[in-house]
């Protein structure tokens, strides 16, 4: 275990949680009313500058920063440390509810990812088949995963992706170009009643010309 090391022993009570390294944007604002002065309206313009990567606004409030830090009696060059690590920070900084929510999700995700990975990139893709770049990109990764994937079968697809019983992704009609939810529709509900088609005459005959 490394030890936990602050720019100024000041910074410790908002820091501590995150092991000495600004995490969130409300860390920010509470550290720039702390260590520099700053009123809550003028670190709220701050963490909208840094959230929305609004650089010119932060070329502004950066002597203010330094200015008041060093009125409370801070290093002017440890001010600037600190004021250039939050610079690189603007690009990923986060709202501390949102990433609250974020970590929950991906663990959530990882989970099913680690222990059901063909459902769940049977689901990421049919949550992107209207995107050809993110579909070869995700046919890609089951190929990492060495997850099979075969192409459409009007007597096993569905009008999205889908997991059949060899545990295999099976193509979604959907996702091919120019075939409609209606089209699907039929050759889905025929499937269901009267069982798999046995020709491309049988399918011709029993599906809704007028919708496929």
């Amino acid at each position: 275990e490394e030890e936990i090391v602050y720019d100024l022993p000041d910074m410790e009570e908002y820091l501590k949680e995150t092991y000495g390294i600004t995490v969130y944007q409300e860390q920010v604002m509470l550290l720039s009313q702390k260590l520099a002065g700053f009123t809550k309206g003028e670190a709220d313009v701050l963490r909208k500058a840094m959230g929305k990567k609004i650089f010119a606004l932060l070329e502004e409030l950066k002597p203010k920063f330094l200015d008041g830090g060093e009125a409370k009696g801070h290093p002017r060059d440890v001010l600037e440390k600190i004021w250039k690590d939050w610079e690189a920070f603007a690009s990923y900084a986060f709202n501390k509810s949102h990433s609250t929510c974020y970590a929950w999700i991906a663990y959530q995700t990882a989970y099913l990812k680690a222990h059901y990975p063909a459902e769940y990139m049977a689901a990421v893709l049919s949550n992107n088949m209207n995107d050809i770049k993110q579909v070869t990109f995700f046919m890609e990764e089951c190929k990492r995963m060495k997850l099979n994937v075969l192409g459409p079968d009007v007597n096993e697809s569905y009008y999205k992706f889908s997991v059949n019983k060899e545990n295999a992704v099976r193509f979604g009609m959907g996702a091919i170009k120019g075939v409609g939810a209606g089209a699907v529709a039929t050759i889905v509900e025929n499937r269901k009643e009267k069982g798999p088609y046995r020709s491309i005459f049988d399918m011709a005959k029993r599906i809704d010309l007028r919708a496929a």
